[in-house]
This record gives C-alpha cells, sequence and structure tokens, in this order.
C-alpha cells in the first residue's frame, strides 16, 4: 500500500495523478516543476513519497517484511504453500496482502525475483552453461528459464547475455 492506496486497484492501469494524489498535485507539483534539475527533482519526490510511505502503517508490516525477506532469500524459488506456512497464513490469506501491498500476486512477485536472479548471475557469469545454468536458478529446465526471458525481458537469454556483453564494451 503506497499513500493508502491498494497497488492491487492500480495495477496495469494508467491514472491521472490528480485523481489518485490530489494533495500530491497541490503540495508537490508546483515546486517539483519549479525545480531546475533533474537529480533535484527526484529528490523532491523521494522525500515525498518516503513521507507518505510512513503514514497509515498496520500491523501487517512485519508480515509484509517478513514474506519479501523469505522471497528475496530464496531468490524467488520459495514455493507459495511454503512461504504461507512459514509465516502462519493461508495462501488465500497471503494472495489478498501481496495484492494489498505489492499489487500482484506472491507467485508473480516470485517469478520476477527469480528471473532478476538469473540475470544478475548471467551479468556477473558473462555467459550461461544452458541446463546447468536454469537448473541452479530455480527453472525446471532450459525451456522454462527461456520463457521467463521472454516474458519479462523480450527476447531469449542469449540475446540478453549478448545485450550485458555489448554495454560493457
Amino acid at each position: 500500500m503506497l499513500l493508502g492506496l491498494p497497488l492491487g486497484d492500480t495495477a496495469n492501469s494508467h491514472l491521472a495523478l490528480d485523481a489518485v494524489w490530489p494533495e500530491l498535485v497541490r503540495e508537490i507539483g508546483e515546486r517539483v516543476f519549479e525545480e531546475n534539475s533533474f537529480a533535484g527533482k527526484v529528490r523532491l519526490m523521494e522525500s515525498f513519497l518516503l513521507t507518505g510511505v510512513g503514514n497509515g502503517k498496520t500491523t501487517n508490516d512485519s508480515l509484509v517484511s517478513n514474506l519479501l525477506y523469505r522471497v528475496f532469500t530464496g531468490r524467488g524459488n520459495t514455493s507459495i504453500q511454503e512461504l504461507a506456512a512459514r509465516e502462519v497464513i493461508s495462501t488465500r490469506q497471503m494472495n489478498r496482502i501481496f495484492q494489498q501491498w505489492i499489487g500482484t500476486t506472491p507467485k508473480r512477485f516470485s517469478d520476477v525475483v527469480r528471473f532478476q536472479a538469473a540475470m544478475n548471475g548471467m551479468k556477473k557469469a558473462g555467459r550461461i552453461s544452458g541446463a546447468a545454468f536454469a537448473l541452479d536458478y530455480g527453472y525446471y529446465d532450459q525451456a522454462h528459464m527461456i520463457r521467463d526471458f521472454n516474458r519479462f525481458y523480450g527476447a531469449s537469454p542469449l540475446v540478453a547475455l549478448g545485450e550485458f556483453v555489448g554495454m560493457s564494451d
């Protein structure tokens, strides 16, 4: 939840900022517009958002933090049932919490975390060792990894690797 707005309500949609957060437009819009540097604009927005995030916290904060911690430390490979069991909640309740606070399901979020871990591993290694690489990052097989790369990156792992190698030259 950001500034009192459940993220699941706005996922994958385009909304006018003043319709969602009219106080944002009133309080900070003019100051951001008047700021000359991009870094200054970012600082103003960051300050405003961090202040707003602190408002309206609920008792679920530690639960959300624990769930996210488990997803990240497991590199997206912890099963949804195991996540729920470790926090002693139902998978249905966990789905509602993720929809409200993250804006997507725990499964989808875990898939993104696993993909990011694989991308970071690929960047560090500078190569892909096929099926062994896929298994190291929790994919069932190489085809499973390729599908995720196509879904999240828009291209195969080899194309992504070629782009990363090209960036470092």
